[in-house]
């Protein structure tokens, strides 16, 4: 689960201090909106760029939505936090979002629209959530009855 959840731009990319792990980088943010977390207007963020522990890389001048977790008074993230590229589509900024579900399916791609009025937050397994769910069962039940009568009607009219 997410501790920070904020849209930002890259301004700068400096390799590791001493005493953190030699593939690590501080990525600097500017940051646009915020949703979740304790986020600054300037906002540092660590990521590996090693692909096996799970390592991420950021373009300087790229916006971003990045999820990140509080560790050892760092915000780190990487490439299994679902964080995205923004970018514009018909006007609107949009961040492409792999394997979320907080607005539809687990898996595959989902289109977020980022805008103040939506929260954008991680943590849901479960394709259909909650009163989702519930709706969907009672609209088949409601759906395989019906299907149901017009079978047996169908069939006593051939009679």
């Amino acid at each position: 689960m997410a501790d920070a959840v904020f849209t930002g731009e890259v301004t700068s990319i400096r390799p590791a201090l001493s005493g953190e792990e030699p593939s690590t980088k501080q990525y600097t943010f500017a940051v646009q909106s915020a949703w979740k977390g304790k986020v600054y207007e300037q906002t540092f963020i660590l990521a590996s760029n090693e692909s096996a522990s799970c390592g991420i890389t950021f373009e300087q001048g790229a916006r971003y939505l990045i999820f990140a977790r509080q560790s050892e008074g760092n915000l780190q993230t990487d490439m299994c936090s679902s964080n995205s590229p923004v970018v514009e589509r018909g006007g609107s900024q949009v961040a492409i979002v792999p394997g979320t579900s907080e607005f539809g399916s687990s898996n595959g791609m989902n289109l977020h629209h980022l805008g103040e009025s939506i929260a954008i937050l991680p943590g849901r397994s479960e394709p259909l959530g909650g009163h989702r769910m519930t709706a969907f069962f009672i609209g088949a039940g409601v759906l395989a009855a019906g299907c149901a009568i017009w079978w047996t009607r169908r069939r006593s009219l051939r009679k």
